[in-house]
């Protein structure tokens, strides 16, 4: 029987997990976007340099965009930061024009910085996995990368029933 038969990793899989190129790491977080898309995006932000395009999918969706990627907690920070201001503009009496430019400004900022946001997280996330999972590198990888297309749409569809109530 070989490892794999036994569904045990090879012990010389592990080390060579490690010798992915950075480029092959993302890519097996990030699926198949990650050509098409980010490798370009990610390439153009340096140090001095930390935008690197305008994310419309980030602008016009904000927080869905964020848990589709799986970003929950940066989607959670943006849920209450949105909540916060809606709060602070009602309890002062503020008008409802400032509530208005502070989303507009957040998804401005959202569409400027989704792409380096993304970035950090995503080098983030592979070392964490590359220090906590040796032996099946390839396979978390892809499981805690991707998208979550079952956290967008419930959260698309808890934001409409909650305008639905409120109205």
């Amino acid at each position: 029987m070989s490892f794999d038969e036994k569904n045990i990793p090879s012990p010389f899989e592990s080390s060579l997990n490690h010798f992915l190129s950075d480029d092959d790491k993302k890519a097996k977080f990030i699926g198949e976007k990650y050509e098409k898309y980010y490798k370009e995006k990610f390439e153009r932000i340096t140090p001095k340099k930390q935008m690197a395009g305008f994310h419309i999918a980030a602008f016009i969706l904000g927080p869905i965009w964020l848990f589709y990627r799986k970003m929950y907690a940066y989607g959670a920070i943006y849920i209450a930061f949105v909540f916060a201001s809606g709060m602070v503009t009602s309890i002062f009496e503020l008008p409802e024009s400032i509530d208005r430019a502070i989303s507009i400004a957040l998804s401005v900022t959202m569409g400027l910085g989704a792409n380096t946001l993304y970035k950090y997280f995503v080098e983030k996330r592979i070392k964490t996995i590359t220090e906590n999972h040796p032996s099946n590198f390839n396979d978390v990888l892809v499981e805690k990368g991707g998208t979550s297309p079952i956290a967008a749409w419930s959260l698309l569809i808890l934001f409409v029933i909650l305008i639905y109530l409120s109205i």
